[in-house]
C-alpha cells in the first residue's frame, strides 16, 4: 500500500490537493476584498500600472529607481488582460505555489526517497508565513518558484549533460535576477563552486560551458542596464537607490508620534497592533532610540542582522535590524507556534544536512546549503527584514530533510548489520 501511495503521480496529486486546501484556508483567513494595497506592494502595483499605460514614472519616481520591475511585469500580465484587481494576481500566485511544491518534491525525491520527499513537501506546505504572501502583491511566491526552477534545471543538466538545458538554466538565472536582484550574489557563489567542484566534489562542468552561464545572464540583463544608463546618464547596478546602508541611513530616529502612527497604519493583526501600542510607552521609546543609536556605531548593525536571521520567536515589539528605524509588533500566537514546531527543527537539522551533503559529495544539496549561507551573509552586510528570509526557507527545509534521510539510511544499515 505504501509503495503505491508514494508513486510519483499519486504523491503529486495528493500534494496538489493539500496545497489547494491549505490555500483555501489562507484565503478565508487573509483575503480582504476591501483591503488597501500598502507599502512595497503598492510600489510594485504602481510600477505595473505605469508599464501597462506606457509611462516611465510613478508617484514622481522613475520605475527603475528602487527595484528592477520583474515582479511588476508579472503583476501587469493579469492586470492587462483581466483588469486592475489584486485577486487575479493572488490566484496566479496560488498556481505558482502549487508548481513550487511539485518542484520541491521532485528535487528532494532525486536526492533522498519518495517518503522523505513527500514529508518535506508536506512540512513546507504547513509553513504558512511564507504562503500567506500568496495573498499580497509581494514577490516572495514568484521568487521561490524561480529559485526552485534554477535548482531543478541544474539537476536536469547534471543528469543529462545537455547544453540546451544549461542554456535554459542560464536564462532562468537572468529572469530570476531581474525579478529579485539580490540573487546575483547566489549566482556568483554558484559559479565559484562550479569552478572548484572538479577537485572537491567529483563533479565538473567544462570551463567553456561554465562561461555560458554569466554570458547569457549578462545578455538577459543588458537591455535593462542600457535603459538605466540612458535614464541616469551613468552605469547603474540594477537600481540607484539600492546602495548598501547609505540608502537606509536615516540619520535620525522617528519621533514618538511617528512610531505610534507607523504601527497604526501597518497591516498587522489587531492583537499584535494593540500589544505594540500598549508596549510603546515613552520610556520604551527612549530605550529603543538608545538601541538605534548603539547600532549606528561600528559593527553593531551587522551583529543585529546576523542574529536577526536566526530569530524564531517574537513575543514583544522589537526594533528592526541594523539601522532601520521601524518597530515591528510582536508575532501572533499562531505565528510563534508555527515557527517553533515547523521552522525551528529545520534550522537545527540544516547543519546536519549540509554536513551529510559534503560527506556524500551531493552537489545539489551543497549548492542549496551555500545559497542559504549566502543569503544569510548578504543580508547581514546590506539590509535585513524578516520577510527576506522567507524565500530561502524551502532550501533550509530541503537540506534538513536530506539530513533526515541520511540518518534514516544509516540506522537501516546499522539494523541490517545487527541481524
Amino acid at each position: 500500500m505504501s509503495r503505491k501511495l508514494f508513486k510519483e503521480r499519486n504523491t503529486i496529486i495528493i500534494l496538489v490537493l493539500i496545497t489547494i486546501l491549505f490555500n483555501t484556508l489562507l484565503f478565508i483567513r487573509y483575503y480582504d476584498v476591501n483591503a488597501r494595497v500598502l507599502g512595497d506592494a503598492r510600489g510594485y502595483e504602481l510600477i505595473a500600472k505605469s508599464i501597462i499605460e506606457g509611462k516611465s514614472d510613478y508617484d514622481g519616481m522613475d520605475i527603475g529607481e528602487i527595484v528592477t520591475p520583474g515582479y511588476s511585469l508579472f503583476i501587469a500580465l493579469p492586470y492587462y488582460f483581466l483588469g486592475y484587481k489584486p485577486l487575479y494576481v493572488y490566484l496566479l500566485q496560488i498556481l505558482l505555489n502549487i508548481i513550487s511544491i511539485i518542484l520541491f518534491y521532485k528535487i528532494l525525491k532525486k536526492v533522498s526517497s519518495p517518503f522523505w520527499a513527500f514529508a518535506g513537501s508536506f512540512w513546507l506546505i504547513l509553513y504558512y508565513p511564507l504562503w500567506r504572501l500568496n495573498f499580497q502583491l509581494m514577490m516572495e511566491t514568484l521568487t521561490v518558484l524561480l529559485l526552485l526552477l534554477v535548482l531543478y534545471s541544474f539537476q536536469l543538466y547534471k543528469r543529462h549533460k545537455s547544453l540546451r538545458i544549461l542554456i535554459l538554466h542560464a536564462v532562468l538565472w537572468g529572469v530570476f535576477i531581474f525579478v529579485n536582484n539580490r540573487f546575483v550574489a547566489h549566482l556568483i557563489c554558484l559559479l565559484i563552486l562550479l569552478i572548484v567542484s572538479g577537485q572537491l566534489l567529483n563533479f565538473q562542468i567544462p570551463g567553456k560551458k561554465i562561461i555560458f552561464i554569466p554570458i547569457i545572464v549578462i545578455l538577459c540583463l543588458t537591455p535593462w542596464h542600457i535603459r538605466q544608463y540612458k535614464t541616469y546618464d551613468k552605469f547603474v547596478f540594477f537600481a540607484p537607490s539600492r546602495i548598501p546602508d547609505q540608502a537606509r541611513d536615516f540619520n535620525r530616529f522617528y519621533s514618538y508620534e511617528e512610531c505610534l502612527n507607523n504601527i497604526k497604519i501597518n497591516r498587522y493583526n489587531k492583537h499584535s497592533k494593540d500589544k505594540a501600542l500598549a508596549f510603546l510607552t515613552s520610556e520604551k521609546y527612549q530605550e529603543l532610540k538608545d538601541k538605534y543609536e548603539w547600532r549606528k556605531k561600528g559593527i553593531n548593525r551587522y551583529y543585529s542582522r546576523f542574529w536577526g536571521f536566526l530569530q524564531v520567536i517574537q513575543t514583544k515589539p522589537i526594533l528592526m535590524y541594523g539601522i532601520d528605524a521601524r518597530i515591528i509588533p510582536p508575532a501572533s500566537i499562531l505565528r510563534n507556534i508555527t515557527e517553533v514546531i515547523i521552522l525551528l527543527p529545520m534550522m537545527l537539522l540544516f547543519p546536519l544536512g549540509l554536513y551529510r551533503a559534503f560527506k556524500n559529495r551531493n552537489i545539489l544539496m551543497i549548492i542549496s546549503g551555500i545559497f542559504v549561507l549566502c543569503h544569510w551573509g548578504i543580508h547581514t552586510i546590506i539590509h535585513y527584514n524578516p520577510r527576506y528570509r522567507l524565500v530561502i526557507i524551502p532550501l533550509i527545509f530541503m537540506v534538513a530533510f536530506y539530513g533526515l534521510n541520511s540518518i534514516h539510511i544509516k540506522f537501516k544499515h546499522i539494523r541490517a548489520l545487527k541481524k
